[in-house]
């Protein structure tokens, strides 16, 4: 997702990560402070460890949600309803 030579050494991760954890890691890369007058949802996921910062993520489309995960259960909605998996 990011590509910057010399600062991030490439991998790939199958790691959760979502748009709201841009602004928690661009801001550790660049040494920025957080705002700490408002609750940032996002969790810094900077590359340098192997797990994800997070456990769960739930998935809007629109208004709708479209999916979740906790950790290797995600369940996803299609047209014929809820659908649950196991990932290993």
């Amino acid at each position: 997702m990011i590509k910057w030579p010399g600062r991030i050494a490439p991998r790939v991760s199958n790691e959760m990560v979502s748009v709201h954890d841009f602004l928690p890691t661009l801001s550790s890369i660049i040494g920025a402070k957080l705002p700490t007058d408002r609750p940032i949802d996002g969790a810094c996921f900077t590359g340098s460890q192997e797990k994800s910062s997070r456990d769960s993520l739930i998935t809007f489309v629109g208004d709708e949600i479209a999916g979740v995960r906790w950790r290797a259960f995600p369940c996803i909605r299609s047209n014929s309803g809820w659908q649950a998996e196991t990932r290993r």
